[in-house]
């Protein structure tokens, strides 16, 4: 592995000295006090008294509130917040007479096929086919339900006529209002609702919608459907069972598919490389690495519930436009904290299904559990939901649940496990307490009668405001060293951002990073380049620690990490490089470049082939990830609650 040259490694001390340092972090811990006291304190007055109102079901890349034009909660839906914070409001009931109580059913809203860019963004141009009509097997309909249905020679009139052997269910739009419709997981058509008018009130035409091509889902042509609308889905749903096979089979073979559309689901994006040996590492160890295509699918799903990972809804997002990392940095960092909501399972499932040649797609949407067959089930935003589908010959797309908890797992049995509490979480927990608290302060307790008292207002109002501020207490002494630590990471973020030195700022945060993870050793971590001698590093390459107190030694100390992997230690070395380079001048930043043309990694984090500097920022991100990975399960725990970067002398 390439290192600096010699020499070059000097460090400039930090701006203002020890006193500016102290008083950095002062700050920090001071703001991060201050904000999450003020966060818990609004959460609590505010969001008891939050109205209810009509849900906007999805618009990829608009985060947070909607328009201001609407007075009400928006769930415009990222695959950030939106999927595990929806609204409890009713966005639309079905009706399925033949769907026995307790069945799990999927009702997508788009699928995502295309993971090469930055963003990752659902398929959305409508083709030329109306959703009233079957399409025809060719090209991208060989992917669809309706491919099949035609392929076994059913019609149009029989499926309206309910001769085919399908399911009718029976959609009534509540709450929502989207461009896209709600449908079966494996719909073949829409059909008006039997007797009634198109232009009646709750009427639905479904000539307006038309199908995205190679998928099940339609949008819009026009207007969105309206609050009261209803209409009937013919189709079926295909949910995995624990041998990767349908619960329940299709009724109808899939058509052949095209080659070339189906080629489209099984292209993988640059930097997988720890993915992919992950996903081989899988399914060899379940023995099924020549096994069939349904065996290694479901290998990779309970792989996923095998008790390593953790259902967290505070895990941070990286699917949309406004996330600060990548889709795939995002999906190497999840595998190395284990930690996640559905997004994270349903896109690491997606790409380690890829990387062994099975093609599959992310589909977002509702995931419910169909109560009495003759009783409609309802269903709200605290549904939405995202998970992977697997394309197998004759089956065609199967559903696959990896996440151990959420939507999925309440859709699939029943239960509703609550997610691992967090920083963030407890926080959540004090708001409901300081909400509490203020209404007993304000005097709203029931009355005595004939007093005009709260009924034991004295005592107990005094023991729960005590508990209220305890627990508020509690949350922040648990919350702020993660918040302050939080706080200096999006600082260098922005300074590697707006070009303040970016490849200073970025090293310091890895410093850090490798502080919190103890890579430096469980006592006295190293020092930083001119701060003095470094001291024993027990569990790292060299038990004694870095040789010296260099950019050079240091990276080299960290590159030699047991467990770390070939693209972290690259980018370990290269952020050094730059860093060295940006302080030093030309000289060191072209011995730099060289250093990195010689490794010849076109991949997760070397400089671009065209001699232009490293992006301190994407180095940085392969070299966190790599540093996790490495670590123990509790070693990671302990780095984000307590960090040990921010009391270690420097």
């Amino acid at each position: 592995m390439p290192v600096p040259a010699a020499g070059a490694s000097a460090r400039r001390a930090p701006r203002g000295g020890t006193v500016g340092v102290l008083a950095d972090r002062a700050g920090m811990w001071t703001a991060a006090a201050a904000v999450t006291a003020l966060a818990v304190g609004l959460a609590g007055l505010v969001m008891p008294h939050a109205p209810a109102g009509q849900m906007r079901a999805w618009s990829w890349n608009v985060s947070g509130v909607g328009p201001a034009a609407v007075p009400v909660p928006d769930t415009t839906l990222t695959l950030g917040q939106d999927l595990v914070r929806g609204s409890a409001a009713t966005a639309f009931e079905y009706t399925a007479e033949s769907v026995p109580a307790g069945t799990a059913m999927r009702f997508t809203l788009a699928v995502i096929r295309d993971l090469d860019g930055e963003v990752w963004e659902p398929l959305a141009q409508p083709g030329p086919s109306s959703a009233d009509t079957l399409l025809a097997p060719v090209g991208d309909a060989t992917l669809t339900a309706g491919g099949a249905v035609v392929t076994a020679g059913v019609t149009s009139d029989d499926v309206i006529a309910g001769t085919a052997d399908l399911t009718r269910i029976r959609i009534r739009i509540r709450e929502l209002s989207s461009p896209r419709l709600p449908l079966p997981q494996a719909t073949v058509l829409v059909a008006a609702e039997e007797g009634r008018d198109a232009s009646e009130d709750g009427g639905l035409t479904p000539s307006h919608w038309a199908w995205v091509p190679g998928t099940s889902t339609v949008v819009a042509r026009g207007d969105n459907a309206a609050t009261g609308s209803t209409f009937t889905a013919l189709g079926w749903n295909a949910v995995a069972g624990a041998d990767g096979n349908p619960q329940v089979l299709p009724p109808y073979t899939a058509a052949a598919a095209d080659p070339g559309a189906l080629a489209a689901y099984t292209d993988t994006p640059r930097g997988i490389g720890t993915i992919a040996a992950t996903a081989q590492e899988v399914v060899e160890a379940a023995g099924l690495a020549d096994a069939a295509p349904t065996a290694r699918a479901a290998a990779l799903a309970a792989w996923f519930h095998g008790g390593d990972f953790t259902y967290d809804e505070d895990a941070p997002g990286g699917f949309d436009a406004n996330s600060e990392t990548t889709p795939v940095e995002t999906v190497n960092s999840f595998l190395a904290e284990r930690q996640g909501y559905c997004v994270h399972y349903a896109a690491a499932f997606t790409l380690m299904a890829r990387s062994l040649g099975l093609p599959t797609r992310i589909a977002v949407g509702y995931a419910s559990r169909a109560e009495d067959p003759t009783t409609p089930t309802a269903v709200s935003g605290r549904d939405l939901h995202a998970w992977p589908e697997v394309w197998f010959d004759g089956l065609g797309w199967v559903a696959f649940e990896p996440t151990p908890g959420g939507a999925g797992q309440r859709a699939d049995t029943g239960a509703d496990p609550q997610p691992t509490p967090t920083a963030t979480a407890t926080a959540s927990a004090s708001a409901r307490a300081v909400a509490t608290a203020t209404t007993l302060a304000s005097g709203e307790a029931t009355p005595e009668p004939g007093t005009g008292r709260a009924a034991g207002s004295g005592l107990r109002l005094g023991r729960l405001t005590l508990w209220a501020v305890g627990a508020v207490a509690g949350a922040l002494l648990l919350a702020g060293p993660a918040l302050a630590r939080g706080v200096r990471r999006r600082r260098r973020i922005a300074r590697i951002r707006a070009g303040d030195r970016p490849a200073a700022a970025a090293w310091d945060e890895l410093y850090d990073t490798a502080t919190d993870l103890g890579a430096w050793g469980p006592a006295q971590q190293a020092r930083r380049p001119g701060a003095g001698a470094p001291t024993a590093a027990p569990g790292g390459a060299d038990a004694a620690g870095p040789r010296a107190r260099t950019h050079e030694a240091l990276a080299e100390h960290l590159a030699a990490t047991e467990g770390l992997g070939a693209a972290a230690g690259r980018a370990i070395v290269e952020l050094a490089q730059a860093a060295v380079a940006e302080a030093f001048g030309d000289r060191e930043r072209d011995a730099a470049r060289s250093t990195a043309s010689a490794a010849g990694d076109a991949g997760d984090a070397s400089a671009a082939a065209d001699g232009s500097r490293p992006d301190p920022g994407r180095l940085l991100r392969t070299a966190r990830a790599g540093l996790a990975l490495s670590a123990s399960r509790s070693r990671r725990l302990r780095a984000r609650l307590l960090p040990d970067s921010l009391w270690r002398r420097r």
